[in-house]
């Protein structure tokens, strides 16, 4: 009988080191979250790639171009493509030469459309559109002033007219393009240079060939 009750205690004792050691065990190990425990190697490596997100030294929101600062810049090409508009068209309706007519008419509604997709990025960077260029400006009477002249002469005039408004754009857009821009910024800027630089040296090549007949 003492034998009997003596194995039935140290069972009994037996079963409760067992739920002692697996308290401990649970205790020493809590239960796996799928997450690195905080101050673990893997959370400091996580929140060092978060800290230098979009470059070294500070995260992608803290390094974007500042807002006020492209809306600057597109208001003023938005003033540049206005001004070009004008001007094209109003070469357009005094020159002489057919192939003149066509070239100043293309142009102008070139600007015409770089204006709508500046009005659109402008809206899009929390801005608000200037409804009015600069067109009262001096170089823009220019076309209207040298028409005055009449003729042939007159188409030479205008075609020196177009060049140096060309070459006042493609001032901006440089000046622009040397600027911290956003992507879909200096993409548009860039594709509006080229245009400009083609046009510009298609103009010059017409001025130096001299005068052509009406």
């Amino acid at each position: 009988m003492r034998l009997k009750g003596f194995c039935r205690a140290e069972v009994s004792r037996s079963g409760n080191m067992t739920k002692d050691n697996q308290a401990t065990t649970q205790t020493n190990h809590p239960p796996s979250t799928g997450q690195p425990a905080a101050g673990s190697p893997d959370t400091r490596l996580g929140e060092a790639r978060a800290t230098n997100v979009g470059g070294l030294g500070g995260d992608a929101e803290t390094r974007a171009p500042d807002n006020a600062a492209v809306l600057q810049v597109l208001d003023e090409l938005l003033e540049t493509a206005r001004d070009q508009e004008f001007g094209f068209q109003a070469c357009a309706d005094e020159a002489t030469a057919p192939l003149l007519q066509e070239l100043f008419y293309h142009r102008a509604e070139q600007c015409h459309q770089a204006a709508d997709e500046l009005v659109q990025l402008i809206w899009r960077f929390g801005g608000t559109p200037s409804t009015v260029g600069r067109s009262s400006g001096d170089i823009d009477r220019g076309p209207l002033r040298i028409s005055e002249a009449g003729g042939a002469q007159s188409d030479q005039a205008m075609l020196d007219e177009c060049e140096q408004r060309e070459d006042a754009a493609l001032a901006r857009y440089r000046r622009a393009l040397a600027l911290d821009l956003p992507p879909a910024v200096r993409s548009f800027v860039e594709h509006q240079r080229l245009g400009a630089q083609r046009h510009h040296d298609r103009i010059r090549d017409l001025r130096l060939e001299g005068p052509r007949p009406a």
